[in-house]
């Protein structure tokens, strides 16, 4: 398998019933916003078309893996949308609406050197979806997303950033604007 990435709305709940399997129904039996159901249903109904017979469960971070396939998977949503990452090797991404409010939340996830990045109006998005991911693709907990997630450089024209895990390598991280939502993903 080579990296996928698919970007996909969110079916209604009734539709999505008959994409999963009577486990994650049971599941999301106990959830309170029928959003949250949707969005946990939609990425697994996605996962399921790209992999019959996929089993799904969670690591030690509590990221969802696939138990039954040599494939690497990331997972992301934001209202209206889902998001699955499938890869040969470690992979994540993250999606967010360019309607979110990232100014009141800046100050705790970007520092003063990223603000300075050249990326227009969907600086504070990409950002955010950039470390998002980094953070995800660490399979770390508790990392400081000023300190420990860092984003080196940005070009939207390109869709391209580079971060860095605390003092690791660089990664590359595709970046775009889409329907509407930031989407950051790491291959």
């Amino acid at each position: 398998m080579s990296d996928k990435l698919y970007i996909e709305a969110i079916l209604p709940f009734e539709q999505l019933c008959g994409l999963v399997l009577e486990e994650d129904l049971a599941a999301v039996a106990g959830f309170r916003k029928q959003q949250r159901k949707e969005e946990f249903l939609m990425w697994r109904a996605v996962v399921y078309r790209h992999l019959p017979g996929a089993e799904i469960r969670y690591n030690s971070v509590g990221a969802p893996v696939v138990c039954n396939f040599p494939v690497h998977l990331g997972v992301s949503h934001c209202p209206g949308y889902v998001a699955v990452a499938l890869s040969d090797r470690p992979c994540a991404v993250d999606i967010e609406s360019l309607s979110r409010n990232f100014d009141r939340i800046a100050s705790r996830f970007a520092s003063r050197r990223e603000l300075s990045l050249d990326g227009g109006e969907y600086l504070l998005p990409a950002l955010w979806c950039g470390k998002e991911a980094l953070y995800k693709y660490s399979g770390r907990q508790q990392l400081d997303w000023i300190r420990d997630l860092r984003i080196e450089s940005l070009d939207m024209q390109r869709g391209r950033m580079t971060g860095r895990i605390a003092d690791e390598a660089p990664v590359v991280i595709d970046v775009r604007i889409e329907r509407n939502i930031c989407i950051a993903a790491i291959f």
